[in-house]
């Protein structure tokens, strides 16, 4: 049986993070794709293909993770956004706000995957 590959995009201004975060998705079987702001992110939603979850840091310089979220909403209200963001006490105003979950930095690996397979409404144990 064939499973599709899940496609992620990783949004976060801070090059190092998506870095690291990109390389252990992709050993974790994830296809990755990057966006350095929330206007590129943005842009490669609606220019290239919707991938099947966001991983959404919240600020962000030219467009923070709140006005990229709200754009792409607007256009695809079922794509899934996880909100990233070291500012805990936001994890309320960002399920207010549409974001599908909520993963705090610094981020912990294992908390992440079970978010995005809870998020994605993956069965691990397939």
């Amino acid at each position: 049986m064939t499973q599709k590959k899940v496609t992620l995009l990783l949004v976060d201004d801070e090059k190092m993070n998506t870095m690291i975060l990109s390389r252990r998705l992709r050993k974790e079987g994830f296809d990755i794709d990057e966006a350095g702001d929330g206007q590129q992110a943005v842009a490669s939603v609606l220019n290239k293909h919707k991938p099947d979850l966001i991983l959404m840091d919240l600020m962000m310089p030219v467009m923070d993770g709140w006005e990229a979220t709200k754009q792409i909403k607007q256009k695809f209200p079922d794509v899934k956004i996880i909100a990233v963001s070291a500012k805990v006490d936001e994890e309320f105003h960002t399920i207010e706000q549409g974001f599908d979950g909520f993963c705090a930095k610094p981020i912990n690996f294992k908390v992440l995957i079970k978010k995005i397979e809870q998020v994605l409404n993956l069965d691990s144990a397939a």
